[in-house]
């Protein structure tokens, strides 16, 4: 897998925080789903430009539209189910879809059911299922960029099953880990990891030039205006089996911004496990830059 702090000359100092930290809790009554959809009632793939046009014979809006498909038994009984992610787009042309939901046909009942998850929308939108859960069912999981500046992607996964599926990665887990933090005397950024409460020192003398050029350090180091940076949201999450179980944890990727969302201090990456109906840190890794 390539590393994803790779830049410049590629010389990247990392800091790893590890520990057990059930802070990144899963939104356990997120989606509503609407049950018992019958057979007849099922959405219907016609032909056109791109073949995926969905018929709104589901009650759907107009210009649904199939953006992907599955085939795994994700509701536990054994046989194999379709699973169909729809989204709503102006026309067959368009890259981004909002209104993304999860359709599951049941192979053994042919009874369909479809999520709502409310306002979750991004470009080319892909499914993934495996077992994240630990039921050794698969669950389903989307993968959405939003198209933002920041590289930020949405992600959700749903398991199906339980009586009502269930949103077990929401959108306040997609916020991945958090720091706060300030920029300090001697071009350096010190950070405190909200999940594990341990603390960093990020080396910012590879852009004091810049710094420096924008009054933010004079040219021996004294800090002169505040700066408190941020980090955005997970902008890669990935399935990895890290322990050869056949349960899937979650490696994911972000970004720390410092004095604006163009300035990137650090990447963090981290590795999450679902465990007690949460999402558990295994471990952070911080990033510095050397040469930029």
């Amino acid at each position: 897998m390539k590393n994803k702090k790779l830049v410049a000359a590629g010389i990247i100092a990392g800091v790893l925080l590890t520990g057990v930290v059930p802070t990144f809790a899963a939104s356990l009554q997120g989606a509503k789903i609407a049950n018992n959809i019958s057979t007849e009632s099922v959405a219907t793939v016609v032909s056109g430009e791109d073949s995926n046009f969905l018929v709104a014979d589901m009650k759907l809006p107009s210009n649904t539209y199939i953006l992907d498909k599955e085939i795994a038994d994700v509701t536990g009984d054994g046989v194999n189910d379709i699973i169909y992610l729809i989204g709503h787009k102006g026309n067959t042309a368009d890259r981004f879809a909002d209104q993304l939901n999860i359709v599951v046909r049941n192979g053994a009942t042919n009874n369909s059911e479809m999520t709502d998850l409310k306002k979750f929308g991004g470009y080319e939108g892909k499914l993934f299922v495996g077992d994240f859960s630990g039921d050794k069912v698969k669950d389903v999981m989307i993968t959405a960029p939003t198209g933002g500046s920041g590289g930020i992607v949405g992600h959700m996964i749903v398991n199906f099953n339980a009586p009502e599926p269930t949103v077990i990665f929401g959108a306040k887990n997609n916020a991945g880990t958090q720091f706060t933090g300030k920029f300090v005397d001697g071009f350096k950024a010190e950070l405190v990891n909200q999940d594990t409460g341990r603390s960093i020192a990020i080396d910012l003398n590879a852009k004091k030039d810049m710094y420096v050029a924008s009054q933010i350090y004079s040219k021996d180091g004294t800090l002169l205006k505040e700066v408190k940076p941020m980090i955005y949201p997970l902008s890669l999450l990935e399935p990895i089996d890290m322990d050869g179980d056949g349960t899937y944890e979650l490696r994911g990727s972000q970004s720390i911004k410092g004095a604006y969302g163009a300035d990137t201090i650090s990447h963090v990456d981290s590795f999450w496990k679902f465990e007690n109906n949460q999402w558990v840190a295994k471990q952070i890794e911080v990033s510095s830059f050397l040469l930029y």
